[in-house]
C-alpha cells in the first residue's frame, strides 16, 4: 500500500495512514458497519487520540478534513455526494478546490464494498494492514500501541438498516453538538473536551471498544458513560457498557469518583429492562425517537420492568 505523503509546510505528515488505521480500529470495534465512512464528530475524536498516542509531542495543527478529502486521491475510497449535487462535486475536483470547500458537496466516504466486507470479516487482515501502515509510515512501536486498540467485536445479530445507521450517528452528533441542552447536560454532566480536560469524550478509545459519550458531573464526582445500543442484544450492550465502567474506574476516575453507565437504545424490550435492572445500582436506561428526543424511563435502582 502506498499514499503520497503530505510534506507541506514542515516534515512529512502521517494524517492519510493515521486516518486509515482510525477506519480499520473502528470496523474491528464494531464502529463503521458498512462501505461507508462519515466524517463526523467520531472519527476526528478517534484520529485525535491516535495522534496523540503515536505522536505524543505533534507541533502541527490536524484538520480531519484533508486525509479524508485526499484519501480518495490515493484510490483508497469514493467521496459520495450529498443529494443533488453530484455535478459540484465534480466540478470541485476538476478545478482542484480546497478540502474544506469540496467536501461540503460530499456526504460520505465509500469504501469498496468487496475491500469492507473482507475488512469487517477478519481481523488477520486488518492486523496486516495495520502492521504494513506501521512499518512504512509510523515511528517505532507503533504497532504495539495500536495492538493494544484492537478489537474484534464480532458480528452484530441481523443486518441494521442504513436508516437506523444513520439515525444513531445524528443522534451522537446532536447530542455532541448541543450537548448543554441535551438531558445529560441538564443534569450537569460535562461532556469530555480536549480544551477543557486534555481528555475527550466521544469514542473514547479502550481496549475492550470505544465509549460512544464519556462524561463527568463535577456536583457528584460522577462518571458517566454512554452508549447507544447499536442494535446489539440486551446481554452484550450490558455487558460491553459494565466492560466500559470497569476501565474508567482504572484508567480516569480518582478514589471517591463513582462511575455509572447510561444505555440509550431505540425503544426498550423486557430483556433489555431486565438486562439493566439486574445492574441498577450503576445504570440507567434511556430511549430515543425519530425526532431524536431523549428521556430515561429507567432511572438507577429502578426493577427490570415497568
Amino acid at each position: 500500500m502506498h499514499l503520497r505523503a503530505d510534506r507541506v509546510r514542515g516534515p512529512q505528515k502521517p494524517y492519510k495512514p493515521l486516518m486509515l488505521a482510525c477506519v480499520l480500529l473502528l470496523i474491528g470495534k464494531g464502529k463503521i458497519e458498512s462501505e461507508d465512512v462519515f466524517l463526523d464528530g467520531a472519527l476526528d475524536s478517534v484520529c485525535r487520540q491516535v495522534l496523540e498516542l503515536l505522536y505524543p509531542s505533534w507541533p502541527y495543527r490536524f484538520d480531519v478534513r484533508y486525509p479524508f478529502r485526499h484519501l480518495e486521491t490515493d484510490g483508497i475510497w469514493t467521496l459520495v455526494p450529498v443529494g443533488g449535487e453530484l455535478g459540484s462535486l465534480q466540478l470541485a475536483r476538476q478545478i482542484g478546490t480546497k478540502a474544506r470547500r469540496l467536501l461540503k458537496h460530499v456526504l460520505c466516504a465509500r469504501l469498496p464494498p468487496s475491500v469492507f466486507a473482507q475488512l469487517a470479516a477478519s481481523p488477520a487482515l486488518r492486523s496486516l494492514i495495520l502492521s504494513d501502515l506501521s512499518c512504512r509510515y509510523f515511528p517505532p512501536g507503533a504497532r504495539e500501541v495500536l495492538a493494544k486498540l484492537e478489537t474484534d467485536a464480532g458480528p452484530v445479530t441481523g443486518r441494521r438498516s442504513r436508516i437506523d445507521v444513520l439515525s444513531e450517528r445524528a443522534l451522537e452528533e446532536l447530542l455532541e453538538r448541543d450537548w448543554a441542552a441535551s438531558p445529560f447536560g441538564k443534569l450537569g454532566i460535562r461532556l469530555r473536551t480536549d480544551e477543557r480536560s486534555g481528555v475527550l469524550g466521544r469514542q473514547v478509545l479502550t481496549r475492550v471498544s470505544t465509549i460512544d459519550l464519556l462524561g463527568y458531573r463535577p456536583a457528584h464526582r460522577e462518571w458517566w458513560v454512554i452508549e447507544l445500543k447499536r442494535g446489539r442484544p440486551a446481554d452484550a450492550v450490558v455487558g460491553q457498557v459494565s466492560r466500559y465502567l470497569g476501565w474508567v474506574e482504572r484508567e480516569r476516575a480518582q478514589e471517591g469518583d463513582r462511575v455509572v453507565g447510561a444505555i440509550v437504545s431505540h425503544g426498550a424490550d423486557d430483556k433489555l429492562r431486565c438486562a439493566v435492572g439486574a445492574h441498577s445500582k450503576k445504570l440507567s436506561l434511556w430511549v430515543w425517537d425519530d425526532k431524536s428526543l431523549v428521556r430515561q424511563i429507567m432511572p438507577f435502582g429502578a426493577e427490570g420492568i415497568a
